[in-house]
């Protein structure tokens, strides 16, 4: 009877194993951003002390950015369809696309209370220049909005625990996400709607073109102030990310469609533009109007291209 409940006992703890992912990389009271919303009808309440206006997440691009991770893929934010995408540490996820892309995510609120969303587990799909220097995850709004209970209006949450799983919940091919299965088998987003085959012509970003808001990230602060969080942060990022120096060449997350290589554009919400060696894009740094926001330097060479492409080295 005895060994009997101890081979059950062991079984329990080696199944439990078997199931049980490991975690490849933990940030720790880490604060949450918010960069798209395919809802299309969260965050977009100035009245109600939300950051942007209506519609902003259609009208400024952004859902129809490709999302870094989608390689040589042509799939915007849109086309995945699904709010369970977040954006990392840029400097991780660029150098070594193939582990981290896809990676399931974990998201615990300041409690300690697990956050979920219908649209299924949370994966890395995008990177994120910002979250590089800081310790930001960045969210699709519905996201966003449920871990502040339901509101996009006040500040960021903060307090975050969030855990990279060694678990695919999309497969990176370095191809897109067509075609992509995860480790179950199962597609990223049950209600997905299926990934066009054409090119995005408002996406923006260098080589694979990707989505989040690694500066383009405008999420509410202290004050109602409401700004793009610089790279330049003096939060730290934790020991165990990988290298701060990154690729040679800068890339950032789905971006909505940018501006002329000129400083002479008219400053309109969402729109990038190469001023001298000065990356920039424009964005909210109060409710009033939006205004150019230096977002880095790029020494060797700053340039907006035909295709929509942003080249920062």
């Amino acid at each position: 009877m005895l060994s009997g409940l101890l081979y059950t006992t062991l079984t329990l703890v080696l199944g439990s194993q078997l199931v049980a992912a490991d975690v490849l990389y933990e940030l720790d009271n880490a604060k949450g951003t918010v960069y798209y919303d395919l809802t299309n009808k969260l965050c977009g309440d100035l009245a109600a002390g939300d950051p942007f206006t209506p519609d902003w997440a259609e009208t400024s691009g952004i859902n129809n950015g490709i999302p870094f991770c989608e390689g040589q893929g042509t799939a915007t934010l849109a086309d995945i369809g699904s709010n369970s995408i977040v954006a990392m540490n840029g400097n991780m996820v660029t150098a070594n696309p193939a582990e981290w892309c896809g990676k399931e995510v974990e998201i615990f609120d300041s409690n300690g209370e697990q956050i979920f969303i219908p649209d299924g587990p949370f994966f890395i799909w995008d990177a994120c220049a910002a979250c590089s220097s800081a310790s930001i995850i960045d969210l699709s709004a519905l996201a966003f909005t449920t871990i502040k209970g339901g509101t996009c209006a006040g500040n960021n949450p903060e307090g975050l625990t969030v855990k990279v799983l060694d678990k695919n919940i999309m497969n990176w091919t370095g191809m897109g996400s067509a075609g992509s299965d995860s480790d179950s088998g199962e597609s990223a987003a049950s209600g997905s709607a299926s990934v066009s085959s054409s090119p995005a012509s408002s996406a923006a970003s260098v080589a694979p073109a990707p989505a989040s808001s690694a500066a383009f990230s405008v999420a509410p602060i202290d004050n109602n102030i409401y700004n793009a969080i610089p790279t330049s942060s003096a939060e730290s990022v934790p020991s165990s990310s990988s290298s701060s120096s990154g690729p040679s060449r800068i890339s950032y997350a789905a971006q909505p469609s940018p501006s002329a290589s000129s400083n002479t554009e008219t400053c309109t919400f969402g729109l990038w533009q190469c001023n001298s060696g000065t990356l920039q894009v424009c964005n909210y740094e109060t409710l009033e109007a939006p205004e150019w926001v230096t977002i880095t330097e790029c020494p060797n060479k700053c340039e907006i291209t035909d295709s929509g492409s942003i080249d920062c080295q």
